[in-house]
Parts: C-alpha cells; structure tokens; sequence
C-alpha cells in the first residue's frame, strides 16, 4: 500500500525563533511476497474413482501488483494431471497405481514468488469380480464324455488374486476347482436339459 516515492519534511526549532527544515524525498520499493497454500487437500483416492483436488491460494500481491498465479505438478505419477491455471488436480488411479503417492504442487507468481504443497495420496486397491470369458457347451450326448475348461480373467491378479471353481449342476457333471474343467459322462436317466450354474471365486470377496 505504501510503496511508491514520499517527501519527508523535518522541521527543527530552537525555542528562540530560530528555525531550519529540511526536505526528501524516500524510495519505497515493492518486495514481492510468494503465494501461500491455504487449503488442505484430500489425501485418500480408491481405484477407479476420479480424484480431484483444487488448492486454495492467496497471493497478498495480486490485488495491488497483478500477480497471476500458475501451477504446476511436480509428481512423477502419470496418472495425475494439473490444470495450470486453476491449480485443479485430477486423475483416476487404476491397478498398481492405486498406491501412495507423494503429490507436489507448484504455486508461481511469475515475480520470482514460489510455494509448493506436498502432501502424500493414500491410495486404496478395491477388489474386482473375476470375469468367465467361455462359451458355454450346451449340447452332452449319452455314454460320451463332456469336457468343458472354463477360463476366467481377473484384472486384480497383480494383486496375487488366485482364482478357483464351484458347480451347481447334475451329479453326473464335476468340476476341477483349481484350473476350471467341467467333465462327466452322462447316463440313459441323465438325457434331457440339465441347470449348470459356474461359480469363479477370487478368495478375496469377488465371485
């Protein structure tokens, strides 16, 4: 508020009548303050869901002095991205991105002014159902022998997810729980339509 050129007046009297004054003139030259990170942000992110955080900044220069802020994201995470005008943090953590991070955000007035936010993204793997890829066999034939391997993807095996399998069917029909077989052989009083229901469990609560 008060940079800018003053004159200073010194007046001095000795009681007597005797006077002097002296004028100058002061300099105020302006100290560019850094901008300050005012907000906390939100340190928690799941798999899959958007984060966003936008910081709030104060720049005590940018009313008086046009100071405009830009951002920029210091974080070698790829899946996090910064819009550089408004600071906004975005991104969705997918897999093994779903971990902590350390997030580093970068506040430039332009004048020299610097201030960066550092704060450590919890991120929190949320389990996925496993998926059965098969065509179904439908068609079994008396006396003959039914093979059917049933295959399953699981996204979350890079979490050490390890599949296995249940049957629901007829009992001239088993199933191999560790790697998925249907098998059995069917007899004159098995011939007609049969319900097989396959179930893919990942142990961790994903069927």
């Amino acid at each position: 508020v008060n940079v800018g050129d003053t004159v200073v007046v010194v007046n001095v009297s000795d009681g007597n009548g005797g006077t002097a004054s002296q004028s100058f003139q002061i300099g105020i030259d302006h100290t560019n303050h850094a901008p300050v990170f005012v907000s906390v942000p939100d340190t928690v992110v799941f798999e899959d869901s958007l984060y966003t955080y936008r910081p709030a900044v104060f720049d005590q220069d940018s009313q008086l002095f046009g100071d405009s802020l830009t951002y920029e994201l210091k974080t070698p995470a790829s899946w996090l991205s910064i819009n550089n005008v408004t600071g906004t943090v975005t991104g969705t953590p997918v897999g093994l991105q779903a971990r902590d991070t350390i997030v580093i955000i970068e506040a430039n007035d332009g004048k020299g002014g610097l201030r960066t936010q550092e704060f450590k993204l919890h991120g929190i793997h949320v389990n996925h159902s496993p998926i059965i890829i098969t065509d179904s066999l439908t068609i079994a034939k008396e006396d003959t022998l039914y093979e059917l391997r049933i295959s399953a993807v699981d996204k979350d095996t890079v979490f050490g997810d390890v599949l296995s399998y249940r049957l629901a069917g007829p009992l001239w029909l088993s199933i191999n729980q560790i790697i998925g077989v249907i098998s059995g052989i069917p007899r004159g009083q098995d011939v007609g339509n049969s319900l097989v229901s396959i179930a893919v469990d990942d142990g961790k609560g994903g069927v």
